[in-house]
């Protein structure tokens, strides 16, 4: 009897002993090293316009395929922004407006200028004949007076063509 337990218990510890092996033996084995390094490029999505996001169909670590939407951004804000843009653009074309009546302005201020610069140059050069002449027909002071305005005439001119 005593022999019979011990094959019984040789057995059992065998079966045991076999069934480790089982479990245990494909981690026992080494694992296969593969030498190097993998490259990767970070991948940052934003969207080319900003807003609000209405919509967002991606989690982080969800696979997405090639050309899937991944979100909707607010198109309110986009709407704003064009609205605003063109605000400004008639804004500006209001001013280059106001620009070209400023200049056209001034452009018939140098012309005017120059037209009484002309005259007050003609009154001076008469004036200064006739005192030459010594007729008496005009006066120093109102040949004096010519010169100013002439002197006058052409600081107006220079003024004008400088704005």
């Amino acid at each position: 009897m005593n022999a019979q337990r011990l094959i019984v218990a040789a057995l059992g510890l065998a079966a045991l002993l076999l069934g480790a092996i089982i479990v245990f033996g494909p981690r026992l084995q080494p694992t296969p090293m593969l030498s190097g390094y993998v490259e990767g490029e970070p991948l940052y999505l934003a969207a080319p316009i900003s807003g609000q996001l209405t919509q967002l169909f991606v989690q982080r670590g969800d696979l997405a395929a090639a050309g899937a939407p991944l979100f909707v951004v607010d198109t309110r804000t986009l709407a704003a922004q064009q609205a605003q843009a063109g605000g400004q653009v008639a804004q500006a074309s209001s001013a280059i407006l106001a620009a070209r009546a400023t200049q056209a302005q001034l452009a018939a201020q140098v012309v005017a200028a120059r037209a009484n610069a002309a005259e007050a140059d003609k009154e001076d050069a008469r004036a200064a004949h006739l005192i030459a002449l010594g007729h008496g027909a005009v006066s120093q002071q109102d040949a004096d007076k010519a010169h100013a305005a002439a002197l006058a005439a052409r600081a107006q001119l220079a003024a004008a063509e400088r704005q």
